[in-house]
């Protein structure tokens, strides 16, 4: 009996619902491009190379009229990192899982010079061959410079008119990761916090793991001071191509890290599962930010 009235529901709904008419396809307004709110853009000529650079800049929701002051988040290629960035900052502070962050993407307003720019501003060393071509490559060495933009224009800029903390994160992934993990070593003032992923380490024959160990005989002789602050470096376990073995390069930057003129620095280190060079970054982000921060 059971079975014969569920029977006579089921066929009573199903007869409703046939009755039904679908409603037609909906006609839509286009409503203009997707917004981020909170967000701004400021371009200047730097003073010190003479690029035009774009800074793309994400407020935290906290900001508003009060006192508070917020830490800096420096993001480089940020034609692809800035919205990445911003709203992982975004979904994870609003969680408690991290801090909220005043965020600042380095980039460019003319995206057609997306190899020339990166290579320009994001290698130490001139080097005729690699990254690009010939071509970017002859526009190679320009890091010193583009790290002086970073600290008399853009963090000065910053400081001046937003509140904030003086404590900054800087964000780079390939040639971008190559940036920080030398910035890292050359200037540990200017960044007490360094993300660097996928850094290509392998750029100029190796020349970063050089000046690793100078800096490391510097401070074991009193030469140079101690390096402090913490750097967290990840590559995706897939990153190996040809001669280049980006993990296995990874894994020996990180080892000298840890000898005694490192006493001074906590090093996070991850190898991403099934991750290759363009996969790993949001992950990476992710991950990085919540232990340079102490997130959750």
């Amino acid at each position: 009996m059971r079975v014969a009235v569920a029977a006579v529901v089921c066929l009573a709904w199903g007869g409703r619902a046939a009755a039904q008419a679908r409603v037609g396809v909906p006609a839509m307004r286009d409503d203009g491009p997707v917004v981020l709110d909170r967000t701004e853009i400021h371009r200047f000529t730097s003073a010190v190379n003479g690029v035009e650079y774009e800074l793309r800049l994400a407020i935290p929701r906290e900001y508003g009229d009060g006192d508070e002051a917020f830490d800096v988040l420096v993001l480089l290629d940020a034609d692809y990192s800035f919205a990445i960035a911003r709203n992982v900052v975004d979904h994870l502070s609003d969680r408690d899982h991290l801090r909220p962050l005043l965020i600042v993407g380095v980039g460019y307003p003319d995206e057609s010079g997306y190899q020339v720019n990166r290579t320009r501003d994001y290698t130490p060393w001139f080097s005729p061959s690699g990254g690009y071509g010939p071509g970017p490559q002859s526009h190679s060495g320009g890091a010193a410079d583009f790290q002086r933009v970073l600290d008399e224009e853009v963090l000065a800029w910053l400081d001046a008119h937003w509140r904030t903390t003086g404590t900054r994160t800087l964000v780079g992934h390939s040639y971008g990761g190559l940036f920080a993990a030398w910035t890292f070593l050359t200037r540990p003032d200017l960044f007490e916090r360094v993300l660097a992923v996928s850094p290509s380490l392998w750029y100029d024959g190796g020349h970063v793991f050089d000046l690793q160990r100078q800096v490391a005989a510097g401070v074991e002789s009193g030469e140079r001071p101690a390096p402090h602050g913490r750097i967290y470096l990840t590559v995706g376990d897939r990153e190996v191509n040809g001669s280049v073995d980006m993990p296995a390069d990874l894994a020996r930057f990180r080892d000298v890290l840890r000898g005694p003129a490192w006493d001074g620095v906590r090093v996070g280190y991850a190898v991403g599962a099934d991750e290759t060079h363009n996969s790993i970054f949001p992950r990476a982000l992710s991950d990085g930010l919540r232990w340079l921060l102490d997130g959750v």
